[in-house]
Parts: structure tokens; sequence; C-alpha cells
């Protein structure tokens, strides 16, 4: 009885100790990639396939409000996208603002993207011309952020509320706003 009581002790001890060791590294950023053009037969938000908002923002989205419209070739307007589960957030999961480049809101666009009287960029897009803000680190935007394109004569802008936490965002807002570019076939 007493060699089954010591034992139990010893595995107990070496169990709560197995706890107690530092925490390793923060995980690398999740390898799930949001493809770039919109998947056909997909469900699709303001011009995004759901699965890829779903997957950026790490939220289930519920109701939209898309108020974006093509007139002569032009889109312009807004999307407003809000979570499933309302109570998680307060207000709207996304929302995408597309207008044109010569407007007033794509000349303010300019100027904070060249950081003139605004808040510098927290990072630069590779091959898109265009930036994000509140993004610092990949692995820690769970508050969103700000992404602002100029796409041809067109702006896109989008708004997040919340990053999936673990994510390259800026990676993520990249291959959104190219799903929106796509659907509504913006030139270049």
């Amino acid at each position: 009885m007493r060699r089954v009581f010591g034992t139990a002790v010893v595995g107990a001890l070496a169990l709560a100790l197995s706890g107690c060791t530092e925490p390793g590294p923060d995980p690398a950023p999740t390898a799930t990639t949001i493809p770039t053009e919109p998947t056909s037969g997909a469900k699709h938000v303001c011009g995004m396939d759901v699965a890829s908002v779903e997957t950026a923002t790490g939220t289930t989205v519920g109701r939209v409000e898309d108020r974006l419209v093509v007139l002569d070739g032009v889109v312009s307007g807004k999307c407003s996208v809000w979570p499933e589960d309302e109570s998680l957030l307060d207000g709207t999961l996304l929302v995408v603002n597309l207008y044109p480049a010569s407007a007033p809101e794509g000349l303010e666009a300019q100027a904070r993207v060249d950081g003139e009287g605004y808040r510098a960029p927290d990072a630069v897009y590779d091959g898109l011309d265009g930036a994000v803000w509140g993004q610092r680190y990949p692995d820690q935007m769970t508050h969103g952020g700000l992404s602002i394109v100029f796409w041809g004569d067109t702006v896109i802008d989008i708004l997040t509320t919340r990053g999936e936490t673990d994510r390259d965002h800026v990676t993520d807002l990249a291959a959104l706003t190219r799903q929106i570019a796509a659907t509504y076939e913006l030139g270049l």
C-alpha cells in the first residue's frame, strides 16, 4: 500500500512541476492563407469571401449593410459587417469604403498614406499603393486597424475593429483588398 501511495505522490508531483515550466515563444502567425481572388460560388460580403473575413477577424459574420454601388463603371459607397454575436463588439466588425481617388476623401487618404499631417503608417504594403495603421506587431492587432489602398482611380478603405490573434494582418488586409478589386473589376 505504501508503494502505491509513494508512486501516486511522485506522479502527482511530476505532473504539477511540468505545469511550472516557462512558456515557450509566441506562436508563429497562423498559416491559413486568405485567397487574393474571391472564391467562385462562395458567399460574399462587401466583395470578399465570408470565409476570408471570418479567418482574418476570428469572428463569425452576421448582418451586412451593403451600400456599394457601381455607376458608370465607378464603384463607391460603404459596406458594413457586424459579428453574428453582436455582444462581442460595440458596433461593426468591418467597414469597407470605396471612393474615387480624386474625391475629397481620396485626397485626404493620399495625405494619410504619405503621412502629411497624419500619423505615419505602421506598415506600407509591398506591391500595393497603400498602407496600414493599428498594426504594429502582426500577432497583436486584436483591436483592428485601417487599410487604405489606391487601386487605379479608386480608393479601397477597410476598417477592421477586430483582428484574429496570431495572424499577419498586413497580409490579410492586402488579400481582402485584392478580393474587393477583383469582385468590382477595378482596373489599375
